[in-house]
C-alpha cells in the first residue's frame, strides 16, 4: 500500500508500516527528527490528493480546518488521532474512543476517526498496564510506539 502519515515528525508510525513492507511517506511542517528519508516537509493539504491507499493522520490539537480536509480527502482508508469533541465535528465515518493507557506510555485521552478501517484494539500484552503520566516534555505530542505498532498490526 502507498500510505501516508500526515502530521508526524518522529517518523514512529512510518517506521511501523515500513516494517510491514509498505512504500510509507511522512509529512509535516517540521523536519522529521530522526528519519529524513521520505519525509516531505509542508502542509498535507497539497499532497492529500497523490493516490495514497491510506492516510492516518495526527493534526494539531483543535484544528478543525485541518482535520475536515484530511476527512474530505480522496482516500480509501483514514485514520485521524486527536480528541473526541474534535473528530465529532466530521459528518462521516466513525470515532473510536482511547482509553488513558491503553497504548500510550502517558496517559493521554484521545480519539480515532476512521474511515474504512476497523476499530482498533490493544495488544494482549497491553492489556493492563497501567501507565503513570510524567511530567509534560516535549515528547508528548510524538506518537506512541504501541500505538503505532498496533496500527502497523491491524491495518497494514
Amino acid at each position: 500500500m502507498k500510505i501516508l502519515i500526515a502530521c508526524e515528525y518522529s517518523g514512529i508510525t512510518r517506521r511501523a508500516f515500513e516494517k510491514k513492507n509498505h512504500d510509507v511517506w511522512s509529512c509535516d511542517k517540521r523536519e522529521s527528527e530522526l528519519f529524513k528519508d521520505k519525509h516531505i516537509v509542508g502542509d498535507v493539504r497539497e499532497i492529500l490528493d497523490q493516490d495514497w491507499d491510506m492516510v492516518i493522520a495526527y493534526p494539531p490539537l483543535m484544528d478543525g480546518s485541518l482535520i475536515q480536509d484530511i476527512a474530505a480527502a480522496p482516500v480509501e482508508k483514514i485514520a485521524i488521532e486527536n480528541i473526541a469533541r474534535c473528530l465529532r465535528q466530521v459528518n462521516t465515518g466513525r470515532v473510536q474512543m482511547l482509553s488513558p493507557g491503553t497504548f500510550a506510555q502517558h496517559i493521554k485521552a484521545s480519539a480515532l476517526w476512521l474511515k474504512n478501517l476497523p476499530d482498533i484494539s490493544p495488544h494482549e500484552s497491553a492489556i493492563g498496564i497501567v501507565w503513570k503520566k510524567p511530567a509534560y516534555d516535549k515528547h508528548d505530542d510524538k506518537t506512541d510506539n504501541l500505538l503505532a505498532k498496533r496500527m502497523a498490526e491491524l491495518w497494514g
